[in-house]
């Protein structure tokens, strides 16, 4: 059952997976990754082979292994002692369930998954976690992976580093404790403290 059956979704994932990655995430970023990655940009043979030959190829043979299943009746080779050969038997209708849920096992977790996505899509008017393609801001970048980050960089802002007087709050009001007030955090204060427990 499992070498006739097992490989069916399989073979969809990896079907759906090209397509994601060709089509949705884009080939043209895919390859400009690469690119990044080795520092040689894929040729044109490459890009046939992932945009149009690769996806007819496996369309094809999942259509036809679909279609293969739905018009031959599965057999097995059984044992028969009398004749002391083996002949081919029907599987019994619960095997024919087996196999059905060994070509289901492999897309299962992936409905699941979409199913739950598009209800918390559907449901939910929060779109704070939303996919930005923004610009994004990287510290300590070094000249070895700068080149890595591409157009989508900026440096990281220089952050205020507050008042004179060494306060932690950037509009000088200090801590703001239960009560209301305004305490001012010392950092001087804090170093002499642990300068004077530490003499060395």
């Amino acid at each position: 059952l499992f070498d006739s059956f097992g490989a069916t979704g399989l073979t969809f994932i990896a079907f759906a997976e090209l397509l994601s990655v060709m089509y949705v995430y884009g080939h043209n970023r895919f390859t400009k990754d690469i690119e990044n990655m080795t520092g040689v940009r894929p040729g044109l043979y490459w890009q046939l082979m992932w945009r149009f030959v690769s996806p007819t190829l496996m369309a094809a043979i999942i259509a036809s292994s679909t279609y293969f299943m739905f018009t031959n009746v599965p057999v097995y080779t059984a044992w028969n002692r009398d004749t002391a050969s083996g002949e081919k038997k029907e599987y019994a209708g619960w095997a024919l369930g087996v196999a059905a849920l060994l070509a289901m096992s492999s897309l299962i977790p992936i409905l699941v998954g979409m199913v739950v996505h598009l209800i918390k899509r559907l449901s939910s008017t929060n779109n704070k976690h939303a996919y930005d393609t923004g610009k994004f801001y990287r510290v300590d970048t070094t000249a070895s992976t700068r080149p890595m980050l591409g157009e989508n960089y900026e440096d990281f802002p220089d952050l205020p580093l507050g008042d004179e007087d060494d306060s932690d709050s950037d509009s000088g009001t200090g801590i703001v404790m239960e009560g209301g007030a305004a305490k001012t955090f010392k950092l001087k204060s804090w170093i002499k403290a642990l300068l004077s427990m530490n003499p060395q």
